[in-house]
C-alpha cells in the first residue's frame, strides 16, 4: 500500500480543492494573472506579482503552510515519456 499523506500535502490539497470551487468567480472579477495566497478555505490576498505575493507570504505568515498560486483559466500541465526530456 502507498505511502500516507503528509499534513501539508493534506492541507495544500485542501486549499487546491478550494481554489478550484472559487476560480470561475476569480476570472469573472478580473484576477486572472494575479497571485492569490489561501489558507484553509480563505481567501488571504490578492497580488499583481509573485514577488509581491512571496514576500507577503513570508511576512505575514512565516514557517506555515499555504497555497501560492497564480489564477489562471487553463493550467498548463507539464507531459513527461519515460523516453524523451521533459518538455513545456
Amino acid at each position: 500500500m502507498g505511502k500516507e499523506p503528509s499534513a501539508s500535502e493534506v492541507l495544500v490539497a485542501r486549499e487546491l480543492a478550494y481554489y478550484e470551487r472559487i476560480k470561475a468567480y476569480l476570472l469573472t472579477e478580473g484576477h486572472a494573472r494575479k497571485w492569490i495566497l489561501i489558507k484553509g478555505d480563505e481567501v488571504m490576498g490578492l497580488w499583481p506579482s509573485y514577488d509581491e505575493a512571496r514576500a507577503a507570504l513570508r511576512e505575514r505568515f512565516p514557517g506555515q503552510v499555504l497555497l501560492l498560486k497564480q489564477i489562471v483559466e487553463k493550467e498548463s500541465v507539464l507531459k513527461c515519456g519515460y523516453n524523451k526530456l521533459c518538455r513545456s
